[in-house]
């Protein structure tokens, strides 16, 4: 109960490998998800991947396309593809990778970056966000991670909540850019 952040920095610390994928236990990877990526970053030189994702119920069924959660990922996608020069400019309006149970990155960069903070709902933002200000992050545009969404997800608390975390990330983030 230390939260997630420390239960990953946690992990990455066991880790052995250069590579290091985050699994929530809700959620489901595609079979090819780890080898896509990493094949994917390696080709792009890229040290941070994420996939689409497609966001199930709790009994794994996909949820219903008029769902406000898919409202918002469709939205995000959009600018992702349409809008916006970079996945750090999609970054400031939507989490576009959705969790850190998206993420696949290298050793290497969770080292440079110094590993997950202290956020009980925006620890991922903050780790994308900080290696935007490395490099851009990789995005494959397939859906391989499976995104359980049920009454008990962590974000699932009133914005005020997730807000006062957004201010310190973007404070920090738009200084560090400044």
């Amino acid at each position: 109960n230390r939260g997630a952040h420390a239960t990953i920095n946690e992990g990455v610390a066991l880790a052995r490998g250069r590579y290091v994928a985050v699994i929530n236990s809700d959620d489901a990877y595609t079979p090819d998800r780890i080898d896509r990526c990493i094949a994917a970053a390696k080709q792009q030189g890229s040290r941070l991947v994420f996939t689409y994702v497609e966001p199930i119920d709790k009994e794994g069924r996909p949820l219903d396309e008029g769902h406000r959660w898919r409202r918002w990922y469709s939205e995000a996608k959009r600018l992702e593809r349409d809008a916006v020069p970079g996945i750090g400019f999609v970054l400031l309006t939507h989490n576009i990778a959705v969790s850190t149970g998206n993420f696949v990155f290298r050793r290497d960069l969770f080292d440079e970056i110094g590993g997950f903070e202290d956020y009980r709902y925006v620890h991922d933002l903050d780790f994308l966000l900080k290696s935007v200000e490395i490099e851009e992050p990789m995005l494959v545009r397939d859906v391989l991670y499976r995104y359980r969404r049920h009454g008990a997800n962590t974000i699932n608390v009133p914005f005020e909540h997730v807000d006062a975390e957004l201010k310190r990330v973007f404070g920090r983030y738009f200084r560090s850019i400044r």
